[in-house]
C-alpha cells in the first residue's frame, strides 16, 4: 500500500494563506447541543481571530463565552489547487465581535499531491 502523501501546509504557508483570507465559515454548538453556523468576516490580530458577524445572526445568539468554535477558510480555484485551513478554539465574546483563542490548526493543499494522484 502506498503511503498517504503529506499535504499539510507549513506554518509559513498557513500564515501566508490566512493573510489572504477575510471570510470564513464559522461553526459552533448552541446551548442545546445543536450545530449552528454562519459566514463572517475574520481577521487575525495578535495571534487571535476576530470575527465580525451581524448582531442579529443566530450564531451570535448561540455562542457561549468560552465555548468551542471552528473557523474554516478555503480557496478553490480548481480541484488541484484547493487549499484550506481549519482553526478550532474557544470563543470570547467582545460585543459586537467575537474573539477566538486558537487551540488547533489543521490545513491541506491539494497542490502538494503527487502528479500521479492528480
Amino acid at each position: 500500500m502506498t503511503p498517504r502523501p503529506d499535504i499539510r501546509m507549513t506554518a509559513e504557508e498557513i500564515d501566508a494563506f490566512l493573510a489572504e483570507q477575510t471570510v470564513a465559515v464559522i461553526a459552533a454548538v448552541d446551548p442545546e447541543g445543536w450545530p449552528v453556523g454562519a459566514v463572517g468576516r475574520v481577521q487575525r490580530v495578535d495571534g487571535l481571530l476576530d470575527i465580525d458577524l451581524p448582531p442579529f445572526d443566530a450564531l451570535v445568539e448561540a455562542i457561549r463565552d468560552g465555548g468551542p468554535i471552528c473557523c474554516v477558510f478555503e480557496d478553490s480555484p480548481t480541484y488541484h489547487t484547493i487549499r484550506g485551513v481549519t482553526i478550532r478554539g474557544r470563543v470570547r465574546r467582545r460585543d459586537p465581535q467575537l474573539e477566538v483563542e486558537i487551540e488547533r490548526t489543521t490545513s491541506f493543499d491539494f497542490g502538494k499531491l503527487p502528479r500521479s494522484e492528480r
